[in-house]
């Protein structure tokens, strides 16, 4: 039995194969074929997109809460992020400020506190894949 190892796909590149499905002519298999996947996994991201897709304009506080978490992290990291030279010193440094997030800094949200000893757990892995 042949061993095939799983594609991965990025979010922004779903989102393009599914939304260039619903709104062309072109038929499901003809667009999976030609970003090279599997009609099945196609379906299944249409599927996703359809069912979770109100969520956007719903106002969902997690939505919302992990785009302003991200958008912090990035401004407050930016020269930490941009003066690491490979990936594995960017994942160093990434781990290194999200531990400080979630043990050392103090949040005006949890009363200035930090989220593990507030009992609102570790932010970062609440909603990190």
């Amino acid at each position: 039995m042949r061993n095939k190892s799983k594609k991965s796909y990025f979010a922004k590149l779903k989102f393009q194969i599914v939304l260039e499905a619903l709104t062309s002519d072109k038929g499901d298999s003809e667009i999976a074929r030609a970003y090279d996947v599997h009609p099945v996994s196609l379906s299944k991201w249409k599927r996703q997109f359809l069912d979770s897709g109100a969520e956007i304009f719903s106002g969902n506080a997690t939505v919302k809460t992990i785009e302003s978490f991200w958008g912090r992290f990035k401004t407050e990291n930016k020269t930490l992020i941009m003066q690491t030279d490979a990936l594995a010193e960017l994942i160093c440094v990434t781990e290194q400020q999200m531990t400080y997030y979630n043990q050392g800094q103090r949040h005006s949200a949890l009363n200035y506190r930090v989220p593990q000893t507030s009992g609102a757990g570790n932010s970062y892995e609440k909603y990190h894949d």
